[in-house]
């Protein structure tokens, strides 16, 4: 049976850590291992890891550059076939990881990742979006793949064909990591919700922006002109969105 690796990148995440862990965990069986990454927590956070040390097939501690730097520590670290990348403040479908067995079984596992789809909810956990469809390269090239990267299946042997996440990058390294695998992947997908997503969050910014059209200028998955043109409706389209808000909170 394929193997499943899931890595979870922390840093003071105390106030969600439990809850994404007690999503996981009821799920896990011998073919899935947990990998946590924390960059030297100050609350409690080690301590909730210490708590499910059990289930932690490894863990670490100490300072790192980001959610990625983590990330890549937990790659490196990774037995597994498959590897996903879960916030520590997202949570696990009901069912996810028998969705992702059920998929290779009827389909095999000649795939370089697999897709599904996410619940993007609220501090509250009520349901914002829904978000998710098949890979779409030309969609993804132009930032209007309707996508999201947690839960996410990676096949370990990407990482070792087209290198890591970069860490130059703060916010879209995981765009750029699948903007370096190409047009030609070979890509499934499970028509099935696998992740519960916290909204929120830095890649909702003028930052994230900018750091998108570097990675398509970088990669060379776009035109330069198109690029930029893109680049400046996103960040038109971004400060309209902030003047609306600020209006209706205005008008409150």
């Amino acid at each position: 049976m394929i193997r499943i690796s899931i890595i979870i990148a922390t840093f003071n995440s105390g106030k969600t850590l439990r809850r994404c862990l007690d999503s996981i965990v009821p799920q896990m069986g011998d073919d899935v291992e947990l990998l946590i990454i924390d960059g030297n927590s100050k609350d409690d956070t080690n301590l909730i890891i210490n708590e499910y040390r059990k289930c932690v097939s490894y863990t670490i501690s100490e300072p790192d550059k980001g959610v990625y730097d983590a990330w890549n520590k937990g790659i490196k670290k990774a037995s597994g076939d498959f590897i996903t990348f879960i916030g520590s403040d997202d949570m696990l479908c009901n069912g996810a990881i028998e969705m992702y067995h059920r998929f290779f079984e009827n389909n095999g596992d000649d795939y370089d990742i697999v897709c599904g789809k996410l619940h993007f909810i609220n501090s509250d956990g009520h349901l914002l979006r829904e978000v998710g469809e098949p890979w779409n390269w030309d969609k993804l090239r132009k930032r209007k793949w309707n996508l999201a990267h947690p839960g996410m299946l990676h096949n370990k042997r990407i990482f070792e064909k087209y290198g890591l996440f970069d860490t130059n990058y703060k916010i879209c390294a995981d765009s750029d990591m699948l903007q370096r695998l190409g047009p030609n992947i070979k890509a499934g997908y499970i028509d099935g919700f696998l992740v519960n997503m916290s909204e929120g969050g830095i890649s909702d910014s003028v930052k994230a922006i900018k750091e998108g059209y570097l990675i398509r200028k970088k990669n060379k998955t776009l035109p330069l002109f198109e690029n930029m043109i893109g680049y400046a409706s996103l960040l038109l389209r971004f400060k309209l969105s902030k003047f609306k808000n600020i209006l209706v909170n205005h008008g409150k």
